[in-house]
């Protein structure tokens, strides 16, 4: 069958088969990317997070579409998101490089849905409820000196801004947590997120 699959030409079938024979992204060949429609509504969130660029520059997810709809309510879906077990620094990673419009080479590029990115803003918070806290004390020390600056290998963000939404997976789910910075001049406390705060060099909000 997937064979069959690699060698058609016809959307048509291909999406005919990916429904009869639930097919996975694996099993088609990149000029079907067309086709991943019919993948979207059984594909797990994990695979559609590594694809969301590539699907959004073939236009397979375009602004106001019934799948990026369908797309939008998986993201802010607690079930879905409980289903999945995406831990939040993963969709937050995934979210950034989406907002970045390009892939890490520069080769595929794209325009950032902004229904996509508010949905992914809704499943990072939503995903907190995926962390099981093991109710011990944790002292959290962030590095905020100029060495912090610099990127994360693989990936759009900084290490301060990495170290930052670490910092907050922590600080929501285990109960006795304490985040101190250090850097060249000394060691201070840093108050826990309980209001809206920017990330450094990053626009997306934390509680």
């Amino acid at each position: 069958m997937v064979e069959k699959v690699k060698n058609s030409c016809d959307e048509a079938e291909v999406i005919n088969l990916i429904e009869e024979h639930k097919l996975e992204r694996e099993q088609l060949l990149t000029d079907h990317l067309k086709s991943q429609q019919a993948l979207l509504k059984d594909m797990p969130l994990q695979s559609v997070l590594k694809i969301l660029g590539k699907m959004t520059s073939k236009k397979v997810l375009e602004p106001g579409s019934s799948d990026t709809q369908a797309l939008c309510d998986r993201f802010q879906s607690q079930t879905a998101l409980t289903k999945a077990k995406n831990h939040p620094f993963h969709i937050f990673l995934s979210s950034e490089n989406y907002k970045r419009d390009q892939g890490h080479q520069g080769k595929t590029k794209w325009e950032p849905d902004s229904s996509i990115l508010k949905a992914m803003d809704s499943a990072f918070y939503k995903s907190f409820m995926n962390v099981e806290p093991v109710a011990k004390r944790f002292v959290v020390a962030v590095d905020v000196s100029t060495s912090l600056s610099s990127v994360v290998p693989g990936t759009s963000i900084s290490t301060a801004v990495a170290a930052a939404a670490i910092a907050m997976v922590f600080a929501r789910t285990e109960a006795d947590t304490h985040v101190l910075a250090y850097s060249e001049v000394g060691v201070s406390q840093l108050p826990i997120f309980t209001s809206r705060h920017v990330f450094p060099n990053s626009s997306r909000l934390v509680d």
